[in-house]
């Protein structure tokens, strides 16, 4: 059976083929096989960051999958962060997939404080 989606606003849409379906369906999204098209480590601006260049499924639903979509990355990265780097991090890519999606990269800097979630939120996805 074939399923596509369609954004409609801020609304995400499913639709379904039901040509010759047997009922009842079940529609239970995958919802990305890749979230990143591409992950690699740069410097810039001064900072030590892992730069992501996320797919379209990606800016999509990161949001939703945070954490698998977090490990992906992060494995890609070849990075082995602990503690607060690892934390600050993590909420970069947070805020990120909730309010940067449409950028064309997300840069997540290495030594940025880790200060939470809600204050990396309040400094733009750049807490300092």
């Amino acid at each position: 059976m074939k399923t596509w989606y369609a954004l409609n606003g801020n609304t995400l849409i499913q639709h379904i083929d039901t040509t010759n379906a047997v009922y009842p369906i079940l529609a239970d999204p995958v919802y990305c096989s890749q979230y990143a098209n591409s992950v690699w480590n740069d410097w810039r601006g001064g900072w030590d960051t892992i730069r992501v260049t996320p797919s379209a499924c990606g800016r999509a639903f990161a949001r939703w999958d945070w954490s698998g979509s977090f490990n992906e990355v992060y494995r890609k990265s070849g990075r082995s962060l602990s503690g607060s780097r690892y934390n600050s991090v993590f909420w970069q890519w947070g805020c990120h997939a909730y309010y940067a999606f449409p950028d064309s990269t997300w840069d997540l800097e290495i030594a940025r404080p880790d200060v939470g979630y809600w204050p990396t939120v309040a400094k733009r996805c750049n807490p300092n």
